[in-house]
């Protein structure tokens, strides 16, 4: 269940992040447009890749 809350979540806020309009569009097109297109270290808990430090034991 914990794992599919923050599922859940993350997909709220990755629908926020692309149904924005104005500046916030503006910004939020120009963050992806820099990013390192190799980084997915916002992600590797989905599928199955290192977990945040605060959960390992």
């Amino acid at each position: 269940m914990p794992r599919t809350a923050r599922v859940q979540t993350a997909a709220r806020l990755w629908g926020d992040i692309w149904h924005v309009d104005g500046v916030a569009r503006v910004l939020r097109n120009e963050l992806f447009r820099t990013r390192d297109l190799a980084g997915h270290h916002y992600v590797d808990w989905l599928y199955g890749g290192p977990r945040p430090a605060a959960h390992h034991r």
